[in-house]
């Protein structure tokens, strides 16, 4: 991660890579009214931060002490902080952050679920871009939703919380059978 710097103001980051708001305070002129502090105790800032923290690694940790003082936060936090603060510092910010930091150290970003390098699901991602979802849907005899979470890697089964056994069945039942392949003889190269 390259360092960081907003109006000549070097951006501190943590042992795990979170910024720290202090800092952008003072990038920002340093308003008492834009204290990190009361960015955090807002109630919208509080559940941004859970929602993120979901990833399962925290997004918002205040220092009180210690080597590191200040409060940290992700980039995605940063981003959300900065637009509190006034327009044209969440411009600068948006800047700075999109051409200094690498998409893969997104904290939302999330691997694909396992079920995508199935060969079940290179025949549904097929037939879904030849076949409207709508009719995609009712040949699998499954909800139009359902289709998509699994499609997107969303929701349920992109968490890993639905099993989808049952589609790969019917995928294979339906777009297989006719053509009498067993999916052993399916290749994803």
């Amino acid at each position: 991660m390259n360092a960081v710097t907003i109006f000549n103001t070097g951006i501190r980051q943590d042992s795990e890579e979170r910024f720290c708001l202090n800092d952008l305070h003072r990038a920002a002129g340093g308003e008492n009214r834009h204290r990190p502090s009361l960015w955090v105790e807002n109630q919208q800032t509080r559940a941004l931060a859970q929602e993120i923290s979901k990833a399962g690694f925290p997004a918002l940790v205040s220092n009180k002490g210690g080597k590191t003082p200040g409060v940290f936060a992700v980039r995605e936090l940063v981003i959300a902080y900065a637009a509190w603060i006034s327009p044209a510092f969440h411009v600068k910010v948006l800047q700075v952050f999109l051409a200094a930091t690498s998409p893969a150290r997104c904290s939302m970003q999330r691997t694909a679920p396992g079920y995508m390098g199935e060969a079940w699901f290179a025949i549904l991602r097929h037939q879904a871009g030849c076949t409207m979802h709508r009719a995609l849907a009712r040949a699998l005899q499954i909800h139009e939703s359902t289709l998509s979470q699994v499609l997107n890697g969303s929701g349920y089964y992109g968490a890993g919380r639905c099993s989808t056994d049952r589609i790969a069945r019917r995928v294979m039942r339906v777009f297989c059978a006719k053509q009498r392949i067993h999916p052993r003889q399916l290749s994803l190269v």
